[in-house]
């Protein structure tokens, strides 16, 4: 699997694999913060909840031991629950045997969460089919009354906001891939543009002659720099060029004269030469 993909990415042009590149470094780095935030964001609002409840059953506690309540008094603090509790949640006191003595709730139903004696406090998480619920229990001791204080909340809107914070992640994930890859295709072609003009210099030059030239990239980074020295290079080989022209031409000139001379003197000895070929041939 690894060598087919490596094989197909060596194949990539250079702005292609940029482009890729950098959209999967981007997309990584927003997933990992995503991640972080979704799970950062999540274990917060949870805290907030127990925290919440916490405080909720603190104060009943308070109330009870202020109050030196005996099973009685736990039967008639229906309205202080009443008046205490929030949307979703439901409060109940439990005697020693795990039997319910008093219960309020707001649209939950206390079958969800069977009712359970406990002996030091405890914080769970449960489920009853898709509704998730946070359970708190503590023992309670007045000294006329033993029991459990059972704090029950509903986490729908909770969840609900996770949700729709995840989804709102997903989203931004998609549009993060879309921009990094936009992004990446801008920055390959801006990264590869002194390249591309530097190569068609090169094809001019092929076709045209030496006189062509990179045009000055005023960027002052490593690819004007190149393009700079490339236009140095091509200057100083145009003149090694000029100036073996110019030696061809003067040594052409100044080695006329004595060939003319030699050539001239050859025609002589060659004119004398077959005169003598004649007069010994006469005789």
């Amino acid at each position: 699997m690894m060598k087919p993909l490596r094989a197909f990415m060596s194949r990539l042009p250079i702005r292609w694999k940029i482009m890729l590149w950098s959209t999967i470094i981007l997309c990584l780095l927003f997933a990992a913060y995503n991640a972080a935030q979704f799970f950062a964001i999540g274990v917060w609002l949870n805290n907030q909840e127990q925290i919440s409840m916490q405080k909720s059953m603190a104060q009943l506690e308070d109330y009870y031991q202020e109050r030196n309540a005996d099973t009685e008094q736990v039967k008639q603090s229906r309205s202080y629950l009443e008046k205490i509790l929030e949307k979703k949640r439901l409060i109940r006191v439990l005697d020693q045997n795990g039997l319910p003595v008093v219960a309020v709730s707001d649209r939950l139903p206390g079958d969800w969460v069977p009712p359970q004696g406990s002996l030091q406090s405890l914080l769970v998480n449960v489920w009853h089919e898709d509704e998730h619920l946070l359970v708190m229990r503590s023992p309670i001791n007045t000294g006329h009354f033993s029991g459990t204080i059972e704090l029950i909340n509903n986490l729908e809107t909770l969840d609900q906001i996770s949700d729709l914070l995840l989804f709102v992640m997903i989203i931004a994930g998609i549009g993060a891939v879309f921009l990094s890859g936009l992004g990446g295709l801008l920055l390959s072609r801006q990264l590869l543009q002194p390249i591309q003009s530097l190569s068609e210099t090169i094809r001019n030059i092929k076709l045209k002659g030496l006189h062509e030239r990179v045009q000055p990239l005023n960027n002052h980074d490593e690819l004007s720099r190149l393009a700079e020295h490339f236009n140095d290079m091509m200057d100083q080989l145009e003149a090694s060029f000029r100036q073996q022209k110019q030696f061809v031409e003067d040594a052409s000139h100044e080695l006329r004269t004595p060939l003319t001379i030699m050539k001239g003197h050859l025609s002589l000895l060659q004119r004398w030469g077959r005169a003598t070929r004649r007069y010994w041939m006469s005789r």
